[in-house]
């Protein structure tokens, strides 16, 4: 593949982003009071821990063997340093969540450059489900961080198919042993089941079976052995609890909390990674085009480790956190639409007027020319090494009042009150029907599938509104039946993935928040209407209406 020389703004010292990232990070750590029940008892467990025995877990006296002790040891660090405060209940998490941002960012900087490095660190850091996972105290988000680092220690180890290197292959092995003090066998479990198929996948099943190299397995054992085998010695029926109920019984039953179908994690993810998960066809889009066996390496840890936690019923949104990096390393390399050369059909841009702010004009061609679908050329953009680039944070600045700019030209005003009042028009019709679907006093019906059932037919309703009235314009000469038909399965699939939005956020609010049931269905009905409006705007009329 033909690689140009990039046009990437000056280099950032990797001490730098990762100090940053730590301050980030630890900045508002004690701001809020502790959480109940999880956090207190976490908290509470490693002050017991610290006042108590330093190797056992303990709750109101008692062992509390729920979890291995990575995470208290590290809240015992930080309480003999502040004593009993909030940051100190969190800082496991911190250094998880630090753990993560630093693998990810030093495998990547190696691997797709150091601005792809810093992209992908910076969408991870920024990721709510991230920042949030950092700020609560319980075990996910350090064994996350632990396993991330694992993974892409190992991938390390086997950069060249021809050979394994020995040291990262023991830091891998010792990453995965601190990942099983810190959360159990998914420490060993996830990083097996993500490197050894992906490694299989390229037929390189040689170099797999060196992993087992006996100088890692003593270094793993070396690290992980000890506490485990001391806790056995002393409670004699601790793996039995440990091992077999909390790990086999829970993965295998459906008796424990937190029950959910399979789709769970499909939904949970993007809702969880927003603004960033918006980008998700565009990175789909490039990672077709470029065949890298990294991407490939991400995108099957995605698969292994959602894939892993939708087989049992018990699932709680912490245990994606393995899955993030990888997630964010593939929604960080994006297409640049600041780099690079294009092609365009003339009849795209013909008659319309260019107003570029700046020399950056691609984005004035996709925003103001009619164009119906991008095709990328897999060039990879390498960095530069001599001279020095003309981007600077000024023209980054330009480029995003560039962007506000074409959004809000594009923003029709007679359009889009129109487009409320059909919206309007659509809630009368939603409430209307989750009144008589749910209400006690009509049929009573569950609150999810009455709200599915009400959002449908507004949605039915508002399509039939909108592509008479307000988007007419822009229907041209595909009036048939046929046409008609594709443009409301196209306006269902959009205003279907705002509706998992609309249930989710429902949800949250009357059982999590105890918000009236309508008024907390008219705040979710506010926070999809704009998504609703854009993508549809941009994928269902203007297609219809498109040139060229």
């Amino acid at each position: 593949m033909p690689t140009i020389p990039s046009v990437a703004p000056r280099r950032t010292s990797p001490a730098l982003l990762l100090s940053l990232l730590a301050l980030w990070l630890l900045a508002t750590l004690g701001l809020r009071p502790l959480l109940l029940p999880d956090e207190g008892r976490y908290a509470e467990v490693a002050r017991a821990m610290l006042h108590g025995d330093l190797l056992v877990p303990t709750l109101d006296g008692l062992p509390f063997f729920h979890k291995p002790p990575l995470f208290y040891w590290l809240d015992i660090a930080a309480l003999q340093l502040l004593g009993v405060h909030e940051f100190a209940g969190r800082f496991g998490s911190a250094v998880g969540a630090w753990v993560m941002g630093a693998a990810l960012f030093l495998a990547m900087r190696r691997w797709h450059g150091p601005r792809a490095a810093a992209i992908a660190l910076g969408v991870l850091a920024t990721t709510p489900f991230f920042f949030i996972g950092a700020q609560y105290a319980n075990h996910d988000m350090l064994v996350g961080g632990l396993i991330t680092a694992a993974v892409l220690a190992i991938a390390r180890a086997v950069d060249d198919p021809k050979r394994v290197v020995l040291r990262w292959l023991v830091v891998g092995w010792v990453l995965c042993a601190l990942a099983v003090l810190a959360k159990g066998l998914i420490g060993i479990v996830l990083p097996a089941l993500v490197i050894g198929p992906w490694l299989l996948a390229q037929r390189r099943w040689r170099q797999m079976l060196r992993l087992l190299h006996p100088l890692g397995l003593l270094a793993f054992v070396a690290v992980a052995a000890p506490w485990f085998v001391a806790m056995q010695l002393r409670y004699p029926g601790f793996f039995d609890y440990f091992i077999v109920e909390q790990h086999f019984r829970r993965f295998a039953q459906t008796n424990f909390n937190n029950v959910h179908g399979t789709w769970f994690f499909i939904v949970a993810m993007p809702l969880l990674t927003l603004p960033w998960s918006a980008w998700l066809p565009a990175a789909i889009q490039r990672h077709r085009a470029l065949r890298d066996r990294h991407v490939g390496l991400y995108a099957w840890w995605l698969v292994a480790v959602l894939g892993f936690f939708s087989i049992p019923s018990s699932k709680l949104v912490g245990y994606a956190l393995p899955a993030l990096a990888p997630w964010c390393a593939l929604l960080g390399r994006v297409s640049d639409p600041m780099s690079g050369y294009f092609m365009v059909k003339r009849a795209a841009i013909a008659d319309v007027a260019m107003h570029p702010l700046g020399y950056k004009i691609l984005v004035e061609v996709i925003g103001r020319g009619r164009v119906r679908w991008i095709a990328e050329v897999g060039y990879v953009f390498r960095e530069r090494h001599q001279g020095e680039s003309k981007v600077t944070w000024r023209v980054y600045i330009d480029y995003l009042r560039h962007l506000v700019r074409l959004r809000l030209d594009a923003l029709s005003t007679t359009r889009f009150l129109r487009f409320a009042v059909v919206g309007a028009s659509g809630v009368l019709v939603d409430m209307a029907v989750l009144f008589l679907l749910s209400d006690p006093r009509s049929l009573g019906l569950g609150l999810t599938r009455s709200k599915i059932a009400a959002a449908e037919l507004a949605i039915i309703s508002n399509f039939l509104l909108n592509d008479a009235w307000t988007f007419r314009d822009l229907v041209g000469a595909q009036r048939g039946a046929r046409h008609k038909l594709r443009r409301l399965l196209k306006f269902n699939a959009v205003c279907g993935i705002g509706l998992l939005l609309n249930v989710a956020l429902l949800n949250f609010q009357f059982n999590v928040l105890h918000i009236n049931r309508y008024v907390a269905n008219l705040i979710a009905i506010g926070v999809v209407t704009a998504w609703n409006y854009w993508l549809n705007l941009k994928l269902n009329w203007r297609d219809a209406g498109a040139a060229g």
